[in-house]
């Protein structure tokens, strides 16, 4: 199926869709196996005057352990973090390791902590500086001390990092078909955007979820190298609106309006990767 009908003639850019059997990204993962549906065929559109804005994006975020007290309780708390990372590969199997690993583990707290302790003095006064702060009304205790004596404790900011999320995009496509087999393709098209992005009644009380889709720039009939590659994403919306932007409602003999607007709305399944982008396929990874 494509759109126009000499979608891709002479070497032109263009854009393929393909649908796949949904499998999640752990090992094993349910949803059956991967590979084009049965029935299911490639959708060749053309290549849009905009292609939708991308961001692979990073969530970074501050934090703060404000004062001398947080910063003991984050010095413990990587510490012993530190503890157990160091008994990575560590035998567990027996009773006994596991006995003697509780007391690895509790007599190097144990110590961390008792080092700490050695300066508990400012620490103290900033647990009970809190206390009065919050029978005040503030919020903690360095908006006590800059109202009653111009200061604050040192926030000890540091920036770090959350994580990343997954990517979303959309394609706007506008049909306006010039012959009644260019029209009955158009509405093949969106029923098969449709149709597969839609979950599948199994008639026991269970839905089937729908497909993911493969979206890939191509130009002289290969993958695009010089544009981005996409993951593999759901499709979460599918709008169709007719005739936009005209001033009545207007068809050919048959009904088929003369021009028919179509969004799709897509989210990738995967987080992407610094190797991802490196076993992308395209100059720019994803």
């Amino acid at each position: 199926m494509r759109y126009p009908q000499e979608a891709g003639a002479n070497g032109a850019d263009t854009i393929v869709f393909t649908h796949e059997l949904y499998r999640n990204n752990r090992k094993g993962g349910g949803g059956g196996a991967a590979g084009p549906p049965a029935g299911g065929g490639a959708i060749t559109l053309y290549m849009p005057n905009s292609t939708p804005s991308l961001m692979t994006g990073q969530n970074w975020g501050a934090k703060s352990f404000e004062g001398p007290l947080n910063k003991f309780r984050s010095d413990l708390a990587m510490q012993g973090a530190k503890i157990v990372q160091d008994l990575e590969g560590s035998d567990f199997a027996s009773t006994d390791n596991l006995r003697k690993l509780g007391e690895r583990v509790g007599t190097e707290m144990g110590t961390a902590f008792n080092n700490g302790m050695q300066n508990a003095g400012p620490m103290v006064k900033q647990a009970i500086t809190e206390g009065i702060a919050k029978l005040g009304g503030y919020e903690n205790a360095s908006q006590l001390m800059a109202m009653s004596r111009g200061k604050i404790y040192n926030p000890n900011v540091e920036l770090l990092y959350r994580g990343t999320g997954l990517r979303t995009f959309s394609f706007n496509y506008t049909f306006v078909p010039k012959s009644e087999p260019e029209a009955q393709n158009v509405n093949r098209i969106i029923m098969e955007f449709k149709k597969w992005s839609a979950p599948e009644d199994t008639g026991n009380g269970m839905f089937k979820v729908p497909h993911v889709w493969n979206v890939t720039y191509m130009t002289g009939g290969t993958q695009n190298k010089n544009m981005n590659a996409f993951k593999k994403a759901a499709l979460t919306g599918v709008t169709v609106q007719h005739n936009p932007g005209l001033d009545m409602h207007a068809t050919f003999p048959n009904g088929m309006p003369i021009i028919t607007a179509m969004q799709l709305s897509f989210q990738e399944v995967d987080i992407i990767t610094r190797g991802d982008h490196d076993e992308s396929g395209s100059n720019i990874g994803y």
